[in-house]
């Protein structure tokens, strides 16, 4: 992993990871590929260079939308 990306596991589901597919992000199970490790690791980016992640008719996407439109997440220790 890149320093400074980050996998995202599930604290409910141990093993499953978001990742993202055609731009929307899901929650599956790790398998150990490259192509799974390219998905499930999400690195920071300056804002305007990126994708922001966004809810959309009841799905988790990574859209390209203006700053004010995008949700903001924080990191913090796991619950």
């Amino acid at each position: 992993m890149a320093e400074g990306c980050v996998a995202l596991e599930s604290a409910n589901f141990p093993g499953r990871f978001l990742r993202h597919s055609s731009f929307a992000v899901r929650l599956d199970p790790g398998d150990g590929s490259s192509l799974f490790g390219g998905d499930a690791t999400f690195c920071p980016a300056p804002v305007r260079q990126t994708r922001y992640l966004h809810v959309r008719d009841e799905r988790l996407l990574l859209d390209e939308l203006a700053e004010d439109q995008a949700t903001a997440f924080t990191v913090r220790a796991p619950l």
